[in-house]
């Protein structure tokens, strides 16, 4: 055996014994070794440094257009690295010798391929980034060639089609990938699609039925379906040939049948569109459409488009629910044809692996998962490599797993997981860094680390090492065990239990492994524990309200104290708009608000009173007292107009139920309204009674209790209640009004659930007041009218009335006898002496001398003002109505300085009469005054008075003179409208105002006032407050009165200011 010794600043030194050997293998081993321990100063081995590659930039499947002016193709590919990698490239599994081969070119991870050749580049391409710590592989890319080569020299035959039948003809479009695009012309014209006319996918041209106009001379127009990217695709013409007519040899009508079948298609998920085609022959041309048949119920996808007169579904962005059977038929005959569209699924990843480190000797363990309907095949890859037959490398679980036991630093590189099946391949990558290093503490033992007396404390040990070392505690000269006091915890660290002063002192953490050996030493003070002095106390809140809980702790005060609140165990959110927990100072109680309280907030409370060392809590139940849950299994049977009710108890939510409520709603009264309340809560079942006939009911319940009522029942079956005659008369029996010689009767139509019957009419009774003679009936065949009138009677007569429901039930009870009376007539006499007087610009007092009311057939209502002005017709006039035999009325809302025509006429129930033979006419007034008053000060005058001033004003030749100033003043928190007013004459512009009340602010305004009104008052208002020493200081504006109270608060600043 040989020994190599390393020494070093470091960590103690790492010592490797291996045989001296001369085999090319263990040469190798022992150079990474030597490089290791010099590379790390024996504290950490790996074998190799750094970050392997991991994919940046897959390469994707590709089409060259041979057509295309491009001249080079390239496949894309890029990975990451702490030192940059380096790539090669496969072809159909082969390396690429970039350097040989000149037309290819290497840029980074990027191939180039000049002058792309179908014959030889075409093929699944693979990109292999590589450096120091290994090699992964991209995903396997499609290089593809499109091509569209030329029609043959010769064209086709010409060509004879009996008319009146379904044929295709085709120009021998040239061999292609990966599809084609036709189009046909009939010299000169392309020919168009329609339903009669169809060209196929493999671009044949068909027709339903041949008919004299199709005859002509005929070519196509080839083209790649590939979009060149860029690039020119060749368009290609063939030969020209002859279409003739032969003579009909069928029917003038026939088919439909089916002349291009729906082919099945096999199509991977999201393939951006697929394309289903079919055709019919027929005469007349046959209507398609498309539906899908399978699986049952399904309709066409939700991206789809239907293209050349429904002859072409495409389907769009296809996913695995696409799959189906699709059929195209014809609206007219029986013409159909369908095909399977199978949706293919490559895998997706469910779980992918990630980079890990493992310690030496130990074991590492990846896991990988993908899914796929189509089924997943796996294969695990060591840099590149396929992992099989190897002893420390083992796969289970259906090869989705990967365990490496015995971990050697030769074990370090790049792994990938590859799931597959027939429809694609995936790659997830991971590095593996195997560590081998002695222990060493990146984090010190804590000194002075505080432990609570009574409490308990963990003393963190963390060494790095590998492998796993073994844990050995010490206090003082003692070797410590897990004991019941001291417990060694499974991660290394040492947890005390029950500390006693005694624990406070110095411990040591020593650990080893198979390279070497590390301690570290921290030491523990005891301090005083938290303990809650004061918990939360049960509580019971009604839903709705607010209740708190309270809780305090004891605690070292070296620490800082915090509490947090916990329901059910969970951390209480109190952010959240159900909780609040107030800041608190320290010693403070803490608290929680539990407002709004609902049913879920009711549980175990747990306040938490935390500090760096430890922790104390106590709990608390809170219950939520809610109103009553709805009653269950509700059952109702109906008898006649009466029903029986049964129920079964709720959830009383922790308030006992006190009663219950009966509801119910029918056909006729849809909302739900109380039929019985106060029920005990005893009780299970109730009988209703006095029901509305005829009518559909349904019955819920709700429970009452201390809180409140409660959700309803559910709704019960609905019910019907037996037929019955009205029990209700007519309401609102009245009447009134008319034409000339009627009698005009009204009521209130019974409501639906009054009928209690179908076949509701409604039978009229009157006769003339106090003549003795017998009733008038009739009867109203129409439910929802509430009137009747009859002609032929006396004017303003008295009538008794009566209104009686009757159904198919019978008869129900009259109304009360009610006195209505005949038409009216309208009057017939004008009112005289009318006269009209302006009162402001913008108003008029009209006055007149009224009718003799004696002489009125009816009763007089009052009397009608119509008004226009002279530049106006009366066609065109206002109204307005004064109520009642007043003989003035004013009309305001006026323009000034205007002439109005006034006419008065009377009105009664009947309508209005004749007017003034002559309209009168009036001027309004000249405008008020337009100019506000400025310069308005007050300033006060004793103790309770105040001086107002202000700028006099002019009035224009359009405003009425002047007749002098009004001032409003008004204390603060009135209404302006309500401001009291001193009036002086034009020729004053102050005013003293006395009597204001102490300690009050007023606001003061100002303005002119003539015969048109007043006019525009000063703005803002000025205000003032009435001090309650007689000290008034004006505000709105310039401070005009500084008070002493003022002066001693910027005396001192004055100073100040001053001295500076």
């Amino acid at each position: 055996m040989a020994h190599l010794w390393v020494q070093s600043s470091r960590p103690p030194a790492v010592v490797f014994s291996f045989p001296v050997v001369h085999r090319r293998g263990n040469m190798r081993q022992l150079l990474l070794l030597l490089v290791a321990v010099i590379g790390c100063s024996a504290q950490e081995y790996t074998g190799l440094e750094g970050t392997g590659p991991h994919m940046v930039k897959q390469p994707l499947d590709t089409v060259f257009n041979e057509d295309s002016n491009i001249e080079s193709v390239y496949l894309d590919c890029e990975a990451d690295g702490n030192e940059r990698p380096t790539y090669t490239w496969q072809r159909n599994g082969e390396v690429i010798d970039t350097g040989a081969e000149i037309r290819f070119q290497l840029s980074g991870g990027r191939l180039t391929i000049e002058q792309p050749d179908r014959v030889m580049d075409a093929g699944t391409y693979q990109c292999f980034p590589s450096n120091q710590i290994g090699t992964i592989m991209s995903r396997k890319a499609k290089l593809e060639f499109a091509y569209l080569n030329y029609f043959p020299e010769v064209g086709p035959a010409d060509i004879t089609i009996p008319l009146n039948s379904g044929q295709c003809i085709s120009c021998e479009v040239p061999e292609h990938y990966p599809g084609v695009e036709v189009i046909w012309y009939n010299d000169p014209f392309p020919v168009v699609s329609s339903l009669r006319t169809h060209t196929t996918i493999d671009g044949r041209l068909c027709f339903a039925y041949f008919k004299e106009s199709d005859v002509g001379t005929y070519k196509c127009f080839a083209r790649n379906s590939i979009d060149t990217g860029g690039g020119s695709s060749a368009n290609k013409f063939s030969d020209t040939f002859a279409v003739t007519a032969g003579p009909a040899t069928g029917a003038a009508e026939f088919g439909p049948t089916v002349a291009i079948a729906v082919e099945d298609q096999e199509v991977l998920v999201n393939t951006e569109e697929v394309t289903l085609s079919c055709f019919f022959f027929g005469n007349p041309a046959p209507s398609i459409q498309w539906r899908r048949k399978t699986p049952a119920g399904a309709g066409l996808p939700t991206l789809y488009e239907l293209k050349s007169s429904n002859q072409i579904l495409v389907l769009k962005n296809i996913q695995v629910d696409d799959a189906g059977e699709y059929e195209c038929y014809t609206e007219e005959g029986d013409g159909r044809s369908s095909g399977n569209v199978v949706v293919r699924v490559p895998p997706t990843w469910v779980q992918e692996i990630a980079d890990m480190e493992g310690n030496i000797y130990g074991d590492a363990t990846w896991e990988c998962e993908a899914e796929s309907p189509d089924g997943v095949n796996y294969k695990w890859y060591r840099n590149a490599e396929e992992i099989v037959n190897l002893p420390r490398h083992q796969l289970s679980n259906g090869l989705k797993t990967l365990t490496i036991t015995n971990l050697t630093v030769e074990d370090t590189g790049m792994y990938q997981c590859a799931a597959s099946n027939d429809y694609g391949i995936i790659y997830t990558t991971g590095q593996l860094t195997v560590l081998a290093m002695k222990p060493w503490f990146e984090t010190e033992l804590e000194q002075d680390q505080p432990a609570p007396r009574e409490g308990s404390v963990t003393i963190i040990c963390q060494p790095k090492a590998a492998p796993t070392p073994t844990i050995q505690w010490t206090k003082g000269s003692q070797i410590l065990s897990s004991n019941g006091h001291y417990i060694i915890l499974d991660n290394g660290n040492l947890m005390i239990v029950d500390v006693v002063d005694s624990d406070a002192g110095e411990y040591t953490c020593t650990a080893t492994n198979s390279i070497g050996s590390s301690s570290s030493t921290g030491s523990i003070v005891v301090k005083d524990g938290t303990k809650i002095t004061q918990g939360p106390t049960d509580l019971v809140i009604n839903e709705g309200e607010m209740g708190t809980l309270t809780c305090q702790a004891s605690y070292d005060p070296y620490f800082e104290l915090r509490y947090i609140w916990l329901k059910d165990g969970i951390q209480v959110n109190t952010q959240s708009a159900s909780y609040e927990q107030p800041d608190i100072g320290t010693g403070e109680v803490s608290q929680l608000h539990i407002k709004d309280a609902s049913m879920d907030l009711g549980g175990e409370y747990s306040c938490q009173a935390i500090t760096i060392i430890d922790e104390a809590s106590a709990s608390a139940m809170v219950t939520i007292r809610g109103r009553p849950g709805p009653p269950a299994g509700i059952s109702v049977v109906v008898s006649g107009l009466a029903a029986n009710v049964s129920w079964s108890h709720g959830a009383d939510n922790n308030s006992p139920i006190e009663s219950y409520i009966i509801e119910g709603s029918t056909n006729h009264v849809p909302e739900f309204t109380v039929l019985r309340s106060g029920i005990p809560a005893a009780s299970r079942h109730i009988r209703l009674t006095g029901l509305s006939a005829w009518s559909r009911y349904r019955f819920r319940v709700i429970a009452v209790n201390a809180v409140g009522q409660g959700q309803p029942s559910e709704e019960s079956d609905e019910q019907e209640t037996a037929q019955d005659r009205p029990v209700e008369p007519p309401a609102n029996v009245d009447g009134g009004g008319g034409s000339d010689g009627d009698l005009r009767i009204t009521w209130e139509p019974l409501p639906m659930q009054k009928w209690n019957a179908p076949g509701l009419t409604y039978i009229v009774y009157w006769r003339q007041k106090d003549s003795g003679l017998e009733f008038q009936e009739q009867e109203v065949n129409d439910s929802s009218v509430g009137e009747f009138v009859t002609s032929g009677v006396p004017a303003y007569t008295p009538f008794d009335v009566q209104v009686q429901a009757k159904n198919v039930r019978g008869e129900g009870p009259k109304s009360p006898l009610a006195e209505v009376y005949s038409f009216q007539r309208s009057p017939d006499e004008a009112p005289t002496n009318v006269a009209a007087d302006p009162v402001s610009a913008t108003s008029i007092q009209v006055s007149w001398t009224g009718i003799n009311e004696e002489q009125i057939v009816g009763v007089l209502e009052g009397y009608m003002i119509k008004y226009w002005t002279e530049d106006s017709t009366q066609e065109l006039a206002e109204n307005i109505r004064s109520p009642g035999s007043g003989t003035e009325a004013t009309i305001e809302g006026l323009e000034p300085n205007t002439v109005y025509n006034i006419l008065v006429s009377a009105y009664s129930g009947a309508g209005s009469g004749p007017p003034n033979s002559e309209p009168v006419q009036v001027t309004t007034l000249k405008s008020a005054p337009q100019q506000a008053p400025t310069g308005v000060k007050v300033t006060p005058k004793g103790s309770n008075s105040v001086t107002v001033k202000w700028n006099s004003i002019t009035t224009s030749a359009n405003e009425e003179p002047l007749s002098g100033y009004k001032v409003l003043y008004w204390p603060q928190g009135d209404f302006e409208d309500d401001a009291a007013i001193e009036k002086v004459n034009k020729n004053t512009n102050q005013i003293t105002i006395d009597g204001l009340k102490l300690g009050t602010t007023y606001y003061i305004k100002v303005k002119g006032y003539s015969k048109g009104g007043d006019g525009v008052a000063s703005s803002p208002p000025q205000s003032i407050d009435i001090g309650a020493a007689g000290e008034q200081s004006p505000r709105g504006g310039k401070a005009t009165h500084i008070t002493a109270s003022t002066l001693l608060v910027f005396l001192p600043l004055l100073v100040a200011f001053h001295l500076h």
